[in-house]
C-alpha cells in the first residue's frame, strides 16, 4: 500500500468524531479558565506549536527543513489568518456567550462555501 491510500477506511470518520467532540468541549473548558486572554493565547500557540511540530517532524524526517522552507506564499497566509482566528475566538469566547459564538463559528462552511 502506497503513501496517501487508506488502511483503515473507518479511521476518517473516527478522527473527525473525536474531533468534533474535543472541539465542542472548547468552549467550556476556555470559560472555565481564570486567565486573561493573552496568557491563554501565549499557552494555546506554545502547545499546539510543539504538537504541530512533532507531527511534521514525524510525518517528513530528515525533509522537515525542506518542507518548512518550500511553505510559500500561501502557506505563511494560513499561519497568519488561522492564528488572527485564533485570538479572535477567544476574545469573543470572552465577550459573549458560548452559544452566541458556537452558532456564528457554525456559519463559517456557508461562508466559505459562498466565497468559493
Amino acid at each position: 500500500m502506497q503513501r496517501g491510500e487508506q488502511a483503515h477506511p473507518w479511521l476518517g470518520t473516527m478522527l473527525a468524531t473525536c474531533a468534533a467532540l474535543a472541539y465542542s468541549t472548547a468552549g467550556y473548558f476556555t470559560r472555565l479558565l481564570d486567565l486573561d486572554v493573552p496568557t491563554v493565547l501565549f499557552w494555546r500557540g506554545f502547545y499546539a506549536g510543539l504538537f504541530m511540530s512533532a507531527c511534521i517532524v514525524l510525518m517528513n524526517g530528515r525533509e522537515t527543513v525542506v518542507v518548512v522552507r518550500n511553505i510559500g506564499f500561501a502557506g505563511l497566509l494560513v499561519a497568519i489568518l488561522s492564528a488572527a482566528a485564533t485570538v479572535c475566538y477567544l476574545n469573543a469566547l470572552r465577550l459573549t456567550t458560548v452559544a452566541e459564538v458556537m452558532a456564528i463559528y457554525a456559519t463559517s462552511p456557508f461562508i466559505t462555501g459562498i466565497l468559493a
